[in-house]
């Protein structure tokens, strides 16, 4: 269910039916009527808990819209729109979602794992032994509450590498779909997608290797380590040809996200009938060179 959400996003980029649209995504946010610093608070909190918060109930709702209906997109459902909406599908079930996704990963990260500690501790005090019986209590209490640090800063981490992709003012959300490996489709890859801070290993593993977004886009099959190598390439066609090509640390492109996820700041986009025109011209070279 990951590679068909993967698939949507790779191949319909910054389209509405693009599951990972953050300006989309965030609408009930960017339009609600609330001071704009507790709008900061819930991205902040967003961020700490993204992969429960959005990841988790998406994936099980695109697996269940598949289930009921292959082929058919869910609606967006972050874990409040789980627990709160009353305009869920029929497909999707809290009661499942909650004992098949959540609790697996509560119960295995932050009970299972330092429970010999507290079974040790319990053991210890049966014996006698109430120093051990003490210190093997810190050492789970210290072991839960790194393990819960632990799932906060990686839920932060993969916020900053993965949110900020496609998300801020200078870049393009489109309203038409352009055949995939199409010349519309190179340009949106490019367009839609923020490139940070690149070049070596040492940068590219402290970002996952998701700093390179426009090639990522272009060549979706194309290897980590070819990325390194088709960036200058990309780079000085994008350059050739006019075509806007954007490059940013990535703390400049949390900003931006953040900035649109508030509604504070709004994505570009081009006019409809130059969209369309785009993609006609670019359907037609493309049907000639297969001809040919």
């Amino acid at each position: 269910m990951e590679f068909r959400t993967h698939h949507l996003h790779h191949y319909a980029l910054n389209e509405d039916v693009d599951p990972d649209l953050v300006e989309q995504n965030l609408e009930n946010l960017r339009d609600v009527n609330i001071p704009l610093i507790l709008k900061y608070v819930f991205t902040v909190f967003n961020a700490m808990t993204w992969k429960w918060f959005y990841y988790s109930s998406n994936t099980y709702a695109s697996l269940k819209a598949h289930e009921d209906k292959p082929g058919q997109h869910a609606p967006m459902t972050t874990l409040i729109n789980m627990y709160f909406s009353c305009k869920l599908p029929k497909y999707i079930s809290k009661i499942e979602f909650t004992i098949r996704v959540l609790l697996p990963y509560l119960l295995y990260q932050f009970v299972l794992l330092p429970l010999p500690l507290f079974l040790g501790a319990m053991v210890a005090s049966k014996r006698g032994h109430d120093e051990w019986s003490e210190w093997l209590l810190n050492a789970h209490w210290n072991a839960t509450m790194n393990m819960l640090l632990s799932d906060v800063i990686t839920n932060v981490h993969s916020f900053i590498v993965i949110v900020t992709n496609h998300a801020g003012e200078d870049m393009y959300r489109w309203r038409t779909h352009a055949m995939p490996l199409s010349g519309a489709f190179y340009i949106r890859a490019i367009v839609s997608s923020a490139n940070y801070s690149a070049g070596n290993d040492y940068i590219d593993v402290m970002h996952g290797w998701l700093n390179y977004q426009a090639e990522h886009h272009c060549f979706p099959k194309l290897s980590m380590l070819s990325y390194q190598k088709a960036m200058p390439r990309v780079k000085e066609l994008a350059k050739k040809h006019g075509v806007p090509y954007t490059q940013e640390n990535v703390f400049v492109r949390l900003k931006k996200t953040v900035d649109s996820m508030c509604g504070t700041t709004t994505m570009r986009e081009v006019p409809l009938v130059y969209e369309e025109r785009l993609n006609i011209t670019n359907s037609k070279t493309k049907s000639k060179q297969k001809k040919k």
